[in-house]
């Protein structure tokens, strides 16, 4: 039987080799993995892919004042507001007897748009103009407790594009009355149907050299807007369309013609109305003056929100007024930028447009 101390000491031989020990082997080296091998052993990594481009640096020439505000979407309420029975009846009288029957026989038909604006509206915009008298009026009228208080701003094209600004009051009850009565006249819808006759037809067609422009928009408190217009040359063949604008807004030409008018120096909260104004007609299609029209004022009292609607004019060219609205246009980018797209005059027009509308794409 081995003691227990000497049975330790042969288990300390056995398991190990101390260095002195002659008979003790060196240890092997251990076998060297490529490290690509072993890379790919440990993870593979997906294969490397090609740096992305650096974002161009952005072009801040358009936006050193700061940058459009977002709009919201327009609403489209397919609702439609109850018309006041007594207000109906005035107005097919007055349609009627106003109406000329360019031909003879024939049979004039009424019928009535649908209205979104419910309650009282909180703003009423009235526009007019004269194509050749060179004039547009912008006419803001705002309710208040007591009062309606009215904001114009008016252009004179041949007087060297001067715009005026001016305001007054007038009583609430007589301007209810005026709407009352607009708000139905301005949804007429006139219809007219020839009939068959054995004779000939008796023609009474007439035409006036005279363009204007007529609008009449109705805002409720929810955004909900009654919109009608009309430009173009009064005649017989446009009186369908004419007429109820003419007899919808004639109370307030009146109401305007005799307001006394205190000429004012433009608020920030006329600048921002009057851009709000500009992207909703732009949003349509104007008429060429009505555009030239707009584009001016914009260049005198326009915010930066007015440049994304003022790009596309950049575009279009090859009639006198397209080309008038482009150097407008360019102008009204200058004022409201600070940037000036020819360069203090080094680049022409065809240059400048193309400069400004890509800095303000």
């Amino acid at each position: 039987m081995v003691p227990p101390r000497l049975f330790g000491l042969l288990l300390l031989g056995v398991g190990s080799c101390a260095p002195v020990a002659p008979r003790c082997p060196e240890p092997a080296p251990p076998a060297r993995v490529p490290v690509e091998v072993a890379s790919a052993a440990l993870s593979p990594s997906p294969p490397s892919s090609p740096p992305a481009p650096a974002a161009p640096p952005e072009d801040l020439r358009c936006w050193g004042k700061g940058r459009p505000a977002a709009r919201p979407r327009p609403r489209a309420s397919e609702a439609c507001a109850p018309l006041n029975s007594v207000e109906l009846q005035r107005a097919e009288n007055a349609l009627r007897r106003a109406f000329v029957m360019p031909k003879k026989p024939s049979r004039l038909f009424l019928d009535f748009a649908c209205s979104p604006v419910f309650g009282d509206p909180v703003e009423v915009v009235f526009e007019q103009g004269s194509g050749h008298g060179g004039s547009l009026d912008l006419v803001r009228f705002l309710p208040e407790e007591d009062q309606i208080l009215v904001r114009r701003i008016r252009i004179e094209q041949y007087r060297g594009r001067v715009v005026q600004v001016g305001s007054t009051t007038i009583e609430s009850k007589k301007f209810a009355r005026i709407i009352a009565s607009a708000r139905v006249m301005m949804l007429a819808k006139l219809n007219l149907v020839e009939l068959e006759t054995d004779g000939g037809l008796g023609i009474s067609a007439w035409v006036s050299s005279a363009d204007y422009h007529l609008r009449l928009t109705l805002k409720e408190r929810d955004g909900d807007l009654a919109d009608r217009g009309f430009t173009g040359y009064e005649s017989s063949s446009s009186a369908l369309e004419s007429l109820p604008v003419e007899l919808a807004t004639r109370p307030l030409q009146k109401l305007i013609e005799g307001a006394p008018f205190r000429e004012e120096e433009p608020s920030a909260e006329d600048r921002a109305w009057l851009t709000e104004r500009f992207l909703f007609t732009m949003s349509g299609e104007p008429y060429w003056w009505v555009k030239e029209r707009f584009v001016s004022l914009i260049k005198a009292l326009g915010t930066v929100d007015a440049i994304p609607a003022l790009v596309p004019l950049l575009s279009k060219k090859g009639d006198p007024s397209a080309d008038r609205t482009r150097v407008a246009a360019l102008e009204a980018i200058q004022a409201l930028s600070g940037w000036d797209p020819t360069e203090g005059g080094s680049l022409g027009v065809e240059a400048a447009a193309e400069a400004a509308a890509k800095a303000c794409r």
